[in-house]
C-alpha cells in the first residue's frame, strides 16, 4: 500500500495539483462535525493526501488518477456536515474544493463555484442553511444539506439549482439539468464532484420579521396551516418551544414562539423579530450545537419529515416540556421537527411513537444517505452510481 500511496501522490504532483500530506492538514481536512451524534460509529481510514484542485481540469485529472490507481475520492466542502459525509471509510484522496471559486450574478440566477462560502452570497440565495455563518460552502451544502432559511417559500436547497456541473466517476465533466440535478443533491459526492452550480436567486427586497406567541402548540400549528392555505409569499417560518428559546437565550419566551420572515410589502401583527432573525444561525443545526456545547456527552436528537395534517394526529402524545423542540416549515405543508434530549430513552420513545404514523425518516445518525431521501430521489442517485461507479470509488460506503 505504501508504494501505491507514493505513486498516487507523485502522479498528482506531476499534474501540478497541490497535494498535502502534512499530518495537521490530514487531520483537519478529514474530519467534520460528526461528534455531535453519539450514535454514529465509524471506523475511519487516514487519507493518502488532501488535494486542492484550482479548476475543473484539475478535478478531471484527479479522477483519472483515481481510476488508474483504483483509489477512492472523497469531496470536501467546509467540513460542517454532522453526518460523517467527509469522513473517509477507505484510504483515498480527499478533494478539497475551496479553490473552486466563481461568482457570476445573472439576475434571476447566480453561477457559483462549489468552493464559494455561503456567508459571501446568502443574501442572493433563495434557500441557505441556518449554519451559513460557519463557513459552509455552496457545493458542500448542496451535496450534504437539505432545508434551512427560506424553505417555507421555496422548498429544500436541492430544488434551487437549475444546473449542476460535476466531474462524474468516469472522469467526464457533466452538466445536470432539470430533474437530473437531484443526482447530485444530498448525494455526498457519491455520484460526482461538484465544480459549480447555477442557483435561483431571491429578488424580493428587504426581509422583515415578527414573532407571534401562542399558549399551545396546537394553536401555533393552526396558524401556520392557515399561512400555507392562504399561500402568501412568506419567506421563512420557524416555531420554537419555550425550552428552545431559553436554551439559545436569544429572545427567550415562556410560550411557543413563531418567527415569521417576509418581504416588506407584507405585514403581520406581533413582536419585532429582528433580533432573532439576525441570530437565525441558532436554528436547527445551530440549536443542536448549542445543546451539545452544554451537554457534550449526552446530546440525543431526532428529526423527520411529516405533513402538517399527519402531525396533528400525534401532537398530544408528546410531553414537550421533556424536550428542546423546534419546527422547520417547508414548502408544500411539510414539517421538519427537531427534538433534543440528554436521555436516549426519550428519543427512543419518539422513534417508537413515530412508527405508527406516516412520517418520512431523516436519519441524522446514519453514515449512509439511504434513510434521509425519498425513494424517487434515492433511485436517481443509486441508478447513476451503479451506471458510472461500479468500483464505488466516489465516497465509498455512504450509500447502500
Amino acid at each position: 500500500m505504501e508504494g501505491r500511496k507514493i505513486n498516487v501522490i507523485d502522479k498528482i504532483r506531476k499534474e501540478g495539483i497541490y497535494c498535502s500530506t502534512e499530518p495537521e492538514v490530514i487531520k483537519e481536512k478529514s474530519s467534520d462535525l460528526t461528534y455531535m451524534s453519539p450514535l454514529i460509529k465509524i471506523k475511519e481510514e487516514e487519507p493518502i493526501c488532501i488535494a486542492f484542485p484550482k479548476n475543473e481540469e484539475e478535478v478531471v485529472k484527479l479522477v483519472e488518477i483515481a481510476i488508474e490507481e483504483h483509489v477512492p475520492l472523497i469531496p470536501r466542502g467546509a467540513g460542517k456536515n454532522n453526518i460523517g459525509g467527509v469522513l473517509p471509510l477507505k484510504k483515498g484522496i480527499i478533494v478539497e474544493t475551496e479553490k473552486l471559486y466563481e461568482i457570476k450574478d445573472e439576475g434571476e440566477e447566480i453561477t457559483l463555484g462549489s468552493g464559494v462560502k455561503i456567508i459571501d452570497v446568502y443574501n442572493k440565495l433563495r434557500v441557505y442553511p441556518s449554519t451559513y455563518k460557519d463557513g459552509v460552502t455552496v457545493g458542500g451544502n448542496y451535496e450534504g444539506g437539505c432545508g434551512g432559511i427560506g424553505a417555507f417559500r421555496f422548498g429544500r436547497v436541492w430544488y434551487q439549482a437549475t444546473e449542476v456541473d460535476m466531474v462524474n466517476p468516469k472522469g467526464k465533466l457533466t452538466r445536470l439539468k432539470g430533474g437530473d440535478v437531484l443526482i447530485a443533491a444530498h448525494a455526498e459526492g457519491t455520484t460526482g464532484i461538484i465544480t459549480k452550480l447555477k442557483m435561483l436567486t431571491y429578488n424580493e427586497g428587504k426581509i422583515k420579521s415578527k414573532i407571534i406567541l401562542f399558549d399551545t402548540l396546537e394553536k401555533a400549528i393552526d396558524f401556520v396551516s392557515t399561512l400555507y392555505d392562504e399561500a402568501l409569499p412568506v419567506y421563512h417560518v420557524t416555531l420554537r418551544s419555550p425550552e428552545a428559546s431559553k436554551l439559545t437565550n436569544v429572545m427567550p419566551f415562556s410560550k411557543w414562539n413563531l418567527l415569521i420572515a417576509y418581504p416588506d410589502f407584507l405585514d403581520f401583527d406581533g413582536i419585532n423579530g429582528s433580533e432573532l432573525w439576525n441570530r437565525r444561525d441558532t436554528f436547527y443545526g445551530g440549536l443542536i450545537k448549542t445543546f451539545y456545547d452544554k451537554n457534550p456527552n449526552t446530546t440525543f436528537y431526532i428529526t423527520f419529515d411529516v405533513y402538517i395534517d399527519e402531525l396533528y394526529k400525534f401532537l398530544d402524545r408528546i410531553n414537550y416540556k421533556e424536550y428542546v423542540t423546534e419546527f422547520e416549515f417547508i414548502q408544500g405543508k411539510l414539517v421538519h421537527p427537531f427534538f433534543i434530549n440528554e436521555e436516549k430513552s426519550k428519543i427512543d420513545y419518539l422513534n417508537n411513537l413515530l412508527s405508527t404514523y406516516q412520517v418520512f425518516r431523516f436519519d441524522l445518525h446514519s453514515i449512509t444517505i439511504n434513510n434521509r431521501l425519498r425513494p424517487e430521489h434515492l433511485q436517481k442517485i443509486k441508478t447513476y452510481k451503479r451506471m458510472y461507479d461500479k468500483e464505488d470509488l466516489f465516497n465509498p460506503g455512504k450509500i447502500v
